[in-house]
């Protein structure tokens, strides 16, 4: 059966990538498309400025969740220093290949995984260096203490 292809570059390297995690920051562009990429079973998270991407391939019963960072409404359009989101990946389950039993999936060896990402823009940390400094020193705050 013959599936269109999506006239978007960067959308189709994305859905072919072979990775198991990919997070991109400045990713507003991605977020109409995010359908695309979950047709390619990523299973996608995005702040809540959708400027900000977890992306991952998760078996059944994963998630990919943010767990800490900003949380806004969609109506708050106050200019950003630094965003940032942590975000947790529960791999789920899969079948052996071998034994075709349903066993705990893992990317390098853990069965869940915790991904810091942030976006510090350009203007931003030219005007302010206090103020980005002291951002990205809560986000490494909440980094620490997050709770297993």
């Amino acid at each position: 059966m013959y599936k269109p292809q999506f006239n978007n570059y960067f959308i189709n390297v994305v859905k072919n990538l072979g990775a198991h995690l990919f997070m991109n920051c400045e990713a507003q562009s991605l977020y109409p498309y995010r359908s695309l990429l979950e047709e390619e079973q990523f299973t996608t998270c995005f702040n809540d400025y959708h400027d900000l991407m977890v992306a991952a391939r998760v078996g059944k019963d994963g998630y990919v969740r943010q767990i800490s960072g900003y949380k806004t409404s969609e109506e708050d359009t106050r200019p950003r220093y630094v965003s940032w989101a942590i975000c947790e990946i529960l791999w789920g389950t899969a079948l052996n290949r071998d034994t075709h039993q349903e066993e705990p999936l893992t990317r390098g060896r853990m069965f869940m995984r915790r991904v810091c990402v942030y976006h510090v823009g350009q203007e931003n940390i030219s005007k302010s260096h206090g103020i980005c400094g002291e951002i990205v020193a809560c986000m490494s705050w909440e980094c620490i203490r997050c709770p297993s």
